[in-house]
Parts: C-alpha cells; sequence; structure tokens
C-alpha cells in the first residue's frame, strides 16, 4: 500500500502561500508628500511637460485627501486666437497646430468636485435656455441674438467655471500652471530653471 502524504495545516497568513500579503502597502508620508516633476515659481506650479505628480493634497483647498485626478492639459500660444476675428475655423486649425499639452496627476477633494459639478450644471442650464431661446425666432426675429448671448454666456461659464487649474504658458520642457492653492505650492520646491 502507497502511503499518502501528510497533510499540512496551514495558519491564515503564516504559512499560507495563498494569503494576501500582510505588508503595509500604503504611501508613507514622506512618499506620498514627494512631488515628481513639479515646482513652484511664485504663485504659479511649473511642471515637468513630461508628467508631473503633486503631493496628496488638494489643488484647490490644500487638504489632504486620497482622490487623485490623472489630466492632460492644453495651451495655446496668444497669438493663435487672433485668428478668431477671421473665423472660427481658421482658430480651430491654428489651435490645433499650436498646441501644447502636459500630463498632470493632482489631487482634488470630494467637496471640490461637488462644487464643479454644480458649476457645470448651471452652465448647462444657461446653455440650454440660450439653445431653447432660438425656437422662438418663429415668433420674433431679434431673439435669435439674445439666444446667442445667453448661449455664449453658458459657455463661458462652464469653460470658466469648471477648470480646476489652468496653464499660462508653456515652453518645450515646462508648464506654468495657475489656479493650485497656495498651501500645495508650499510643499513644493522651487524652481530653479
Amino acid at each position: 500500500m502507497l502511503a499518502t502524504p501528510a497533510r499540512a495545516t496551514y495558519v491564515r497568513g503564516v504559512d499560507n502561500p495563498f494569503a494576501p500579503p500582510q505588508a503595509d502597502l500604503t504611501p508613507s508620508a514622506s512618499s506620498a508628500a514627494a512631488p515628481d516633476g513639479a515646482y513652484r515659481e511664485g504663485a504659479l506650479l511649473v511642471a515637468s511637460r513630461a508628467g508631473a505628480r503633486l503631493p496628496d493634497v488638494c489643488v484647490k483647498s490644500g487638504q489632504p485627501t486620497g482622490n487623485r485626478l490623472d489630466r492632460k492639459l492644453h495651451w495655446y500660444p496668444p497669438w493663435t486666437y487672433l485668428f478668431l476675428l477671421l473665423n472660427a475655423i481658421f482658430f480651430l486649425i491654428a489651435a490645433m497646430l499650436a498646441r501644447k499639452t502636459v500630463d498632470l496627476n493632482f489631487a482634488v477633494s470630494e467637496a471640490v468636485l461637488a462644487e464643479r459639478k454644480k458649476q457645470m450644471l448651471i452652465g448647462g442650464g444657461i446653455i440650454l435656455v440660450g439653445l431653447l431661446s432660438f425656437g422662438l425666432v418663429a415668433i420674433e426675429p431679434m431673439l435669435i441674438f439674445v439666444g446667442l448671448a445667453i448661449f455664449l454666456v453658458g459657455l463661458f461659464y462652464l469653460v470658466f467655471k469648471s477648470r480646476l487649474i489652468w496653464p499660462t504658458k508653456m515652453d518645450k520642457e515646462w508648464a506654468w500652471i495657475k489656479g493650485v492653492d497656495p498651501a500645495v505650492l508650499s510643499q513644493l520646491p522651487p524652481f530653479a530653471g
């Protein structure tokens, strides 16, 4: 008769090779606060265009948070806006050709995200009112100008009130970004470039 191997008994986490790891995998305070490709210059954030990771502090409120966003921010040189005087199509072509981008990974609190969502709903509502007023053109033709004005106000409101942070300048290596809370900037080393 063949001998059967002894059955091993495993205690969870001790001898069990299938147990989940018990090591603390949460980032330490020093690694969570360490910036990657991010610096400060006055009231502006200077980030590497190759990508940057900000500390685990909300970029708008300065409060610690674990919610992180990956965003690609776009910047258009100021001269591209002159094409708006000619035609919106010319502007779009010039903007697409001259656009520069930066990849950022930053933290945002739930309260800031909720406020942003509220501002987006308000802007979307204004745009909707503007679009609906175009339907009244059959009653009064002059309402097309009122509808267009309401639509444009809603569009600008949506764009400017819903943005969290935005670039003000970019070169080949760096992006200068506005809208970051001073508490976040104080955790970053000064820019020496």
